[in-house]
């Protein structure tokens, strides 16, 4: 059993190498922890020289899907440290091998307390990224409990109608700096010009905020 338990943890560490080398594009704590990684190989492959165990060493595998954004790296990496964590904590309930149970402690203390903590903390940076988007929505919710689908819709339309006139105020040459700034500041400029003129809309108003000697 011991030699199993070694085994399984020898065999984890090494395809959590693996792992952090399909990720370490997307953030330097990959780059890190792959290389503290090494701490534990090393830690499992001295247990097994002083007690004369022979570690497998063919069953090491790449099945890790490379994802397409850091925060799904972090969500990845997050999981399989959780998954590492239990199975360190189950080794450790059926040992009764002192010395094998605190090699096991030390492992599962290093990914909870640090690399769980790091990841967790990672992953909380690029969600707070999204909180503009989140609170894009929860207004939007917001304005349809209080007014209603047709509300929003009208209120949407209006904004859409009025963009589009003063977007032709611009081509024509009757709105001033003043007039294009304050269409700028619209928090529904970059979505609305597009629907009302595309890439021609926003050439306008850039051409005609650039300095009169240029």
């Amino acid at each position: 059993m011991h030699n199993d338990f070694l085994d399984a943890a020898y065999l984890s560490e090494k395809n959590a190498q693996i792992l952090y080398e399909i990720l370490n594009e997307f953030d330097d704590v990959f780059r890190e922890i792959y290389a503290l990684r090494q701490n534990a190989i090393t830690l499992i492959q001295t247990y097994a020289k002083v007690k004369k165990l022979k570690l497998n060493e063919d069953e090491t595998q790449n099945a890790f899907l490379k994802p397409t954004c850091a925060q799904d790296a972090f969500i990845c990496a997050l999981n399989y440290e959780i998954q590492l964590n239990k199975m360190y904590e189950n080794f450790c309930e059926n040992l009764d091998d002192d010395e094998l149970k605190d090699l096991f402690f030390r492992l599962w203390a290093t990914s909870n307390n640090e690399y769980i903590v790091a990841l967790k903390a990672k992953l909380s940076k690029t969600m707070s990224s999204d909180k503009d988007d989140q609170n894009n929505i929860k207004n939007l919710i917001q304005n349809l409990q209080e007014k209603g689908y047709e509300g929003v819709i009208n209120e949407y339309q209006e904004n859409f109608a009025k963009i589009s006139n003063d977007l032709q105020d611009i081509i024509s040459g009757k709105a001033d700096k003043a007039q294009m700034m304050k269409i700028l500041n619209n928090p529904n400029f970059s979505f609305f010009s597009g629907l009302a003129l595309g890439a021609l809309g926003i050439s306008i108003v850039g051409k005609n905020l650039e300095p009169k000697d240029k």
